[in-house]
């Protein structure tokens, strides 16, 4: 048996008093980043062999100031700077069509020269292959024993083709950048795969929380790291399509209130 894919949150840990059974079918989780922590979220398994990943609470009511971007065209290898979104407590929710574009990237927690960024970026069909679980039917080449095989196949030993999209696509989150500190810490970039179906478009939900960041994509995905920016100016958002054009469908974004 080969897992087909690989789940995690990034720069945060998630241990046994954090995580518990909802009863519905999936896990509630919250991990810890950088010495803060993440907000709720719900693991479930979606279709028959992904893991999906959404936060568990409503959050809505800490939003106040909301700002809107209509339909835009993104323009081949152009940094486009979102005028009027900006800060280092909100919520961006957006919807992009990649079109024929291998690369979408958002640096948020921008300063005006990019001294200082944090970067965002998803890799469309960039993963390995998967190929979900396999069974060989040669002699004595099985990846599962034979006694197991029945429980997964029809009890026939035979190759069993995906389903899915044969390459995944991946969600990765650089922090080099993220701050121009001397004594500054960082880590190598954080990536993971999601399966982005034929024609679905990528939706990236992330929360800014100071010094923690948190990017979901597609409900299939969550990444969580730790930042420590330098300059007071850190607060702006950009958008970039590599190569070829893509498409911004839309944009929300909302600053947020303490929860306390």
């Amino acid at each position: 048996m080969i897992p087909n894919d690989t789940h995690g949150s990034g720069h945060a840990g998630i241990g046994p008093p954090s995580a518990t059974p909802d009863g519905k079918g999936g896990v509630i989780v919250v991990a810890s980043c950088g010495g803060g922590y993440t907000i709720p979220r719900r693991v479930t398994l979606i279709g028959s062999d992904e893991v999906g990943q959404e936060p568990v609470a409503d959050i809505s009511s800490l939003r106040y100031d909301a700002k809107h971007i209509e339909k835009m065209k993104l323009p081949g290898s152009q940094e486009v700077v979102l005028k009027g979104i900006s800060g280092n407590a909100m919520e961006i929710s957006t919807e992009i069509d990649m079109k024929n574009s291998q690369m979408i990237e958002m640096n948020i927690l921008r300063s005006p020269k990019k001294e200082e960024y944090t970067r965002i970026v998803v890799y469309k069909g960039k993963g390995y292959n998967g190929k979900g679980l396999t069974y060989i039917s040669a002699p004595e080449t099985a990846l599962m024993p034979a006694d197991l095989v029945p429980l997964f196949t029809d009890g026939k030993l035979s190759w069993q083709l995906p389903l899915r999209a044969p390459s995944s696509s991946l969600i990765s989150i650089e922090t080099t950048f993220s701050s121009s500190l001397p004594d500054a810490n960082f880590s190598a970039p954080l990536t993971l795969p999601f399966f982005l179906n034929p024609g679905e478009t990528v939706k990236l939900r992330i929360i800014i929380d100071k010094s923690v960041v948190e990017v979901l994509v597609n409900g299939k995905q969550a990444l969580s790291v730790s930042v420590r920016p330098g300059r007071d100016d850190s607060m702006g958002v950009s958008i970039r399509s590599q190569g070829q054009e893509a498409e911004l469908i839309s944009l929300d974004a909302w600053q947020m209130k303490s929860i306390y």
